[in-house]
């Protein structure tokens, strides 16, 4: 009786498991009412983004490590992190970020001196574009009874960090953010932020590049994806260098998941790629 030889056999289970996988899809399109660009990644519903491990005693250094140094402890924290740290590298400093009120009042005493900072130093708004990925895609300007703050790109540490603790109880994490290359537009678009608007979107498309937001996977049933307005397909050129960025370090991580699903796996490329 012929024997398949062992390798053939764990590349075969390998590439099963790839397959499985949830793969990134991207859409770009003109919606009307008001006319717009959208730009849209997300992933395949109902899918693992990337392979886990069960839990044994013998990981436990390894978990905390993960935990500890990148605050990393599930499969949706790791593909967060690695588009935040690609939203970073490739738009640049002239972004906004919109964080969530839910840090200052559920979480504040576990963010870092950096980030009370950074936090506390944005201006004051009132309204998030705020949204889910399920089965439908849902996308409203969302207020909240906390006031959230625009801060200006803070370094991917902070940014991370803070992003980490922005969920309330009974929602899932997102972040807003906004590109804004002529500051003169600042204090109208911050009044877009505080106040009552049906057209906030359409005015905010003639006082900002671009918009937009990315939500994670944090609760049940949803899919992290990220959507983004702009009145020109050329000003969303930068998300088509994130996409190019993001989208192989991703497939990266998975084929390295499905080869050793071990948490110095994980351990081993966050360092290799980024430094918190």
């Amino acid at each position: 009786m012929d024997k398949k030889p062992l390798g053939s056999e764990v590349s075969n289970i390998q590439e099963r498991t790839l397959r499985d996988l949830a793969r990134i899809k991207h859409f770009d399109f003109a919606a009307q009412d008001p006319a717009m660009r959208v730009w849209i990644l997300m992933t395949e519903p109902f899918k693992t983004i990337f392979p886990w491990w069960s839990y044994t005693p013998e990981l436990d250094d390894d978990i905390k490590a993960l935990n500890d140094i990148w605050q990393v402890s599930d499969p949706s924290c790791l593909f967060d992190i690695l588009f935040l740290s690609s939203l970073k590298k490739s738009i640049g400093g002239d972004c906004f970020l919109i964080l969530s009120g839910a840090i200052r009042n559920e979480n504040w005493g576990d963010v870092s001196a950096a980030g009370r900072y950074a936090f506390s130093s944005g201006e004051e708004c009132s309204y998030q574009l705020h949204g889910s990925f399920s089965e439908r895609l849902s996308i409203n300007w969302t207020p909240l009874w906390q006031p959230h703050r625009v801060v200006k790109a803070p370094p991917l540490p902070v940014l991370w960090r803070l992003f980490r603790q922005s969920a309330g109880a009974d929602s899932p994490r997102v972040l807003s953010f906004f590109y804004m290359p002529e500051l003169k537009n600042y204090e109208p678009v911050l009044e877009l932020l505080r106040n009552p608007d049906p057209k906030r979107s359409e005015k905010l498309t003639q006082l900002v590049k671009w918009f937009g937001l990315f939500s994670s996977s944090s609760m049940s049933g949803s899919r992290p994806g990220c959507v983004v307005y702009s009145n020109e397909s050329e000003d969303l050129e930068e998300f088509e260098k994130l996409r190019a960025e993001f989208v192989p370090m991703v497939q990266k991580a998975q084929a390295l998941l499905a080869e050793d699903t071990r948490p110095r796996v994980v351990l081993k490329f966050l360092t290799t790629h980024f430094s918190l």
